[in-house]
């Protein structure tokens, strides 16, 4: 099936098939491991005032990405008449 596809510089992809699947994500971005080794043990309160635009902070993945989310173009408008999934996805 074809389609086309647009980034937004490192953070996020949007992919368009043909049939009207949209695919929308944002790439996968860590924090550095100079100001953390292992978030998820240090906690919350050591990124206080962290932000996602502060991009000296974090690397980015560009072959993998968050949670996105897959909808057809052109719904109804309201989450009932329009479904959407989610989607991760990792470049092989």
């Amino acid at each position: 099936m074809q389609g086309t596809w647009t980034t937004v510089y490192d953070q996020a992809m949007r992919v368009e098939l043909e049939n009207g699947t949209r695919f929308v994500t944002n790439f996968r971005y860590n924090i550095k491991p100079e100001l953390s080794k292992d978030p998820l043990a240090d906690g919350a309160d050591k990124f206080i005032g962290t932000q996602t635009g502060d991009y000296q902070s974090f690397n980015s993945d560009c072959h993998n990405t968050m949670v996105g989310f897959v909808q057809t173009k052109g719904g109804k408008g309201t989450m009932k008449e329009h479904p959407i999934q989610c989607f991760s996805a990792t470049q092989v």
